[in-house]
């Protein structure tokens, strides 16, 4: 299911749903319940996002991608907040040591600011 967020962000929800499922298996996580509690967040809030019915807040994603054990800016292009482009430009913009994840998080978060 594609779906349209927000500021007219497209993202590809069976992407992300897709990349989530493979995360859980590589990290050793069983089910969404499990990933709930590491998050603490709850099962139907993670389920509607693996559904297309809503997309995590980029703080929330971060906190994912710590769980999953996957990078950030992946984590960020799945969601829809960052195309590869962008964050192929930031990358080079910047260089990889330059920024901490919690300042790309805070830059991600003030482009998608209602």
């Amino acid at each position: 299911m594609n779906a349209t967020l927000g500021r007219g962000d497209h993202w590809d929800s069976e992407q992300f749903h897709e990349w989530v499922t493979e995360a859980m298996e590589s990290a050793g996580i069983a089910n969404v319940a499990q990933l709930s509690r590491e998050m603490n967040s709850s099962p139907p809030t993670i389920h509607r996002w693996l559904s297309g019915e809503a997309r995590p807040k980029p703080e929330t994603l971060r906190l994912m991608c710590e769980v999953l054990k996957q990078p950030v800016l992946i984590g960020y292009i799945r969601a829809g907040l960052l195309s590869e482009a962008e964050a192929n430009l930031e990358l080079q913009k910047m260089g990889l040591g330059e920024y901490t994840i919690p300042q790309l998080a805070d830059e991600i978060k003030r482009r998608h600011a209602d």
